[in-house]
């Protein structure tokens, strides 16, 4: 699902009952996109994620340049990163597609080239009902569940740990999901990195 917008930011946008009516059977939905308008802190990208996952839907986060023009403003403003055990360069494009299918990526983006580049997820890792996070620079790591999101009134996070590498949250089956935003500050301005949704289901 590209272009998420809220109906309030554009005209063409997507109400609530559009998202928890017509949101159905989709791999992924943009968490950014780097020609829109929108704010990552803001209502429409991750407040249509957060709503459709509080709702039960389960698909992948995707961030894409959406380029069409002058590549020195618009090109790397969004893009997956693919993880693998193979070295990058013998990766094949069956790998690729196989890592994509079964969300075993990341999303990255910033809203210009402005901006630092997006950080690094270096490790995610499940242990039992603790979720630990790793990244290649100092971040600020925020854990969104049902319980606190972007589309709930309140915190946008039910854990965050700033100014960090590292960051550990035990979920509880109420999170109904988890997903991880990595912020990255330099000089005042932001960058991103996002996980796909971890899952959270009663033992």
């Amino acid at each position: 699902l590209c272009h998420p917008y809220d109906e309030s930011v554009h005209r063409r946008g997507w109400n609530a009952r559009d998202i928890l009516e017509l949101v159905q059977g989709f791999d992924g939905i943009e968490i950014h996109n780097g020609a829109s308008y929108h704010d990552p802190g803001g209502r429409d990208y991750p407040y249509k994620a957060d709503m459709a996952l509080s709702a039960g839907r389960r698909f992948h986060l995707i961030a894409v340049d959406d380029f069409h023009r002058n590549p020195a403003e618009a090109l790397d403003r969004g893009h997956v990163v693919v993880n693998s055990g193979r070295d990058a360069a013998s990766l094949r494009r069956e790998d690729i597609i196989a890592a994509l299918a079964a969300g075993n990526f990341y999303a990255a983006g910033r809203l210009n080239t402005a901006h630092p580049a997006p950080p690094r997820f270096t490790g995610i890792t499940v242990d039992g009902n603790t979720i630990t996070v790793e990244t290649g620079q100092t971040t600020d790591i925020a854990f969104i569940t049902a319980r606190h999101n972007y589309w709930k009134d309140g915190p946008n996070w039910t854990q965050m740990d700033t100014s960090v590498t590292s960051a550990s949250y035990t979920a509880t089956a109420d999170d109904v999901y988890v997903r991880v935003q990595a912020t990255y500050t330099e000089d005042g301005n932001e960058s991103y990195a996002w996980s796909n949704p971890i899952y959270c289901t009663p033992e």
